[in-house]
């Protein structure tokens, strides 16, 4: 039987969701984002019904930190919300699927520092944990660091994995990679 993990802070959206599902799948209902992430460290379900505005952690800081732990990081994710804004809409579809395959496609083209990005942002959350930052913070400090390489996406393979020293034009073309980085974001 599929498990679903189920995390809203309503305790009357649970009670739906679980009645809904439980004739078909197993299904686990938790409090908070912080409850999650302590589920999922003795337990890998199939699929996780992620509500975005709960305590302590949100859905957003939640999935971020899923995505970043190699063992639950392929568990499917569906947000929920009761906020009807297509603002939110936007950010939960656009926001996670530009920053993954941003990041996983400027360390794809690296094969000297494959996974670089999300080495980068993992010590940088912790970092900023240890500043005392809030949660909310982490995250977006987390994905400052996935995204900080982006502008070598421009740079050509060539140069990137060149095995010898770069010549002064290839290192003139490898400095400008966080000018265009910049442009690259400046629009999300």
């Amino acid at each position: 039987m599929k498990h679903i993990l189920i995390a809203d802070d309503n305790k009357a959206n649970l009670i739906a969701a679980k009645s809904a599902l439980s004739d078909i799948y197993k299904t686990t209902a938790v409090l908070s984002g912080a409850q999650a992430f302590k589920f999922l460290e003795k337990n890998i379900p199939d699929i996780i019904l992620l509500d975005i505005n709960m305590p302590e952690m949100d859905g957003f800081e939640v999935f971020e930190k899923i995505k970043s732990t190699p063992e639950i990081a392929d568990i499917p994710v569906i947000f929920l919300t009761a906020d009807n804004e297509a603002e939110t809409e936007q950010k939960c579809f656009v926001f996670v699927q530009t920053v993954t395959a941003l990041s996983e496609a400027v360390d794809a083209k690296d094969r000297y520092t494959s996974g670089h990005s999300k080495r980068v942002a993992e010590y940088s959350r912790m970092i900023a944990a240890r500043m005392g930052k809030s949660r909310k913070e982490q995250a977006e400090i987390y994905r400052a660091g996935l995204l900080h390489d982006i502008g070598k996406i421009r740079i050509p393979v060539e140069i990137i994995n060149k095995a010898g020293k770069l010549s002064d034009e290839e290192y003139n073309i490898i400095k400008i990679h966080p000018v265009t980085g910049y442009h690259i974001l400046r629009g999300i």
